[in-house]
């Protein structure tokens, strides 16, 4: 009987700590789900602020540099006709340049402040102007004045999917639930046998290499401009873009920012390894020292970069077997010659590739440039390179 007492005694006590454990747990709880939703709120919003200044940063930064070089570019080419008082040839390039959709107004000037053409709207929203230089054989002979349209719209970016706004929340969200069940499960009676489930932790997805985002970043720009457009002929690169760090990759934004706009070129797809640029129908002919100067630039960042310039379109999977086959260099495709006599240039390889198609496709090894082809390319990759 005494013994039977006691045992009832001690069960008792028993609950009665289990109990109050569980009273204790339930009473905690809500004050440490309500601090931790407060600092998951504060951890999502300042995620979210901090990408959308990085954003705006990197919008700014890309948006001035492309400005300036196509400033630069477009001033590069007017010093001789300004010295030559070329007016005509000056009010074409006017006329090309005001017809670009990223230019507001425009403004070519004398050394003495004389205008010599104007042109564009300056009443629409427009950012601050662009001022370059305009030389003719290091002589100071004028300027050209350009205002761009507003940065915000020059560049469109879209965030990655886990941070955009909906993802942040859903992550935020996420981890509160994770923090309910598991102070839930902790209410429960643990058996001596039971064991907490493994927690699999979440890992977020990672953002794209800052190649990548390099590379599309000029897509997106270009995506504009693409609209309504045909390409004539594609220009598809394949390098080792893993190379790239910070530095280099500044400096192929730089490269590539001043060479696109120089010689008519969108840049429309980036996947797999393969960089595809587009020639604008309305823009002239391809020359062959502006693909040795992207060449040079390229291998400068040690890419060891494959040029194809090409007509036809074909499959990714065709793509690489073409630069699985051919070496280092510029190539462009055959049949580009018969098409339009401005691609009739000197090769020193020819290659025939059989498809399973049975079709015979003809690749073509543009020929080295000879010692005064070399000068003017070495200008051209100091114009594209150099800060």
């Amino acid at each position: 009987m005494i013994y039977y007492q006691q045992t009832r005694t001690s069960r008792n006590f028993v609950n009665k700590s289990n109990h109050t454990e569980r009273s204790n747990l339930q009473t905690i709880r809500l004050p440490i789900l309500l601090s931790t939703a407060i600092v998951v709120i504060i951890l999502c919003s300042s995620m979210f602020s901090w990408y959308q200044e990085s954003l705006d940063n990197q919008t700014h930064e890309f948006s001035l540099q492309y400005n300036q070089g196509m400033a630069d570019l477009s001033a590069a080419y007017l010093g001789h006709l300004i010295e030559d008082e070329n007016t005509d040839a000056i009010e074409s390039i006017g006329l090309r340049l005001n017809n670009n959709e990223n230019i507001q107004k425009l403004a070519i000037y004398r050394r003495n402040g004389e205008l010599i053409y104007s042109a564009g709207d300056a009443a629409k929203p427009h950012s601050a102007p662009v001022i370059a230089n305009i030389s003719y054989e290091d002589n100071y002979n004028g300027y050209l004045v350009i205002y761009f349209i507003p940065a915000t719209d020059l560049v469109q970016s879209e965030p990655p999917f886990w941070l955009k706004p909906f993802m942040i929340w859903g992550i935020g969200a996420t981890l509160w639930l994770l923090l309910f069940f598991l102070l839930t499960f902790i209410r429960r009676k643990k058996e001596p046998t039971q064991t907490t489930p493994d927690q699999t932790s979440v890992v977020p997805p990672q953002t794209a290499k800052k190649n990548e985002v390099v590379l599309k970043e000029l897509i997106k720009r270009n995506r504009k401009q693409l609209q309504n457009k045909t390409i004539q002929h594609s220009l598809v690169i394949k390098a080792e873009w893993s190379k790239l760090d910070a530095e280099s990759n500044a400096l192929l934004l730089r490269v590539l920012s001043r060479w696109l706009p120089q010689n008519g070129l969108l840049a429309t797809q980036f996947s797999d390894g393969l960089l595809v640029l587009g020639l604008d129908p309305t823009s002239t002919p391809l020359n062959r020292n502006p693909l040795h100067a992207l060449e040079r630039c390229l291998q400068q960042l040690q890419l060891q970069p494959k040029i194809l310039l090409h007509h036809l379109n074909f499959d990714r999977e065709i793509y690489h077997m073409f630069f699985d086959i051919i070496e280092p260099g510029v190539w462009f495709e055959k049949k580009l010659r018969q098409k339009d006599d401005n691609y009739d240039w000197p090769s020193t390889k020819l290659i025939d590739i059989e498809l399973d198609t049975h079709d015979i496709i003809e690749l073509c090894q543009l020929e080295e440039p000879d010692a005064e082809q070399r000068g003017l390319i070495e200008r051209q990759v100091r114009f594209l390179s150099e800060d």
